[in-house]
């Protein structure tokens, strides 16, 4: 899955995975909420994807 976290709208065929996200040169924080989590994720075993920014 790709979510898109950016200021301004990534467009229509992208405004479904979109997440605005602050001013530039404000704080952001990403934080990964689980309910219920597994297992791996209490132990610490679990690592979230990686996140890559794009320019474009």
């Amino acid at each position: 899955m790709t979510l898109y976290l950016q200021r301004g709208n990534p467009g229509p065929d992208k405004e479904a995975n979109w997440l605005p996200t602050t001013e530039a040169g404000t704080l952001f924080r990403l934080i990964l909420r689980q309910y219920l989590p597994h297992p791996s994720i209490l132990t610490g075993r679990y690592a979230p994807p990686a996140i890559v920014r794009t320019d474009g």
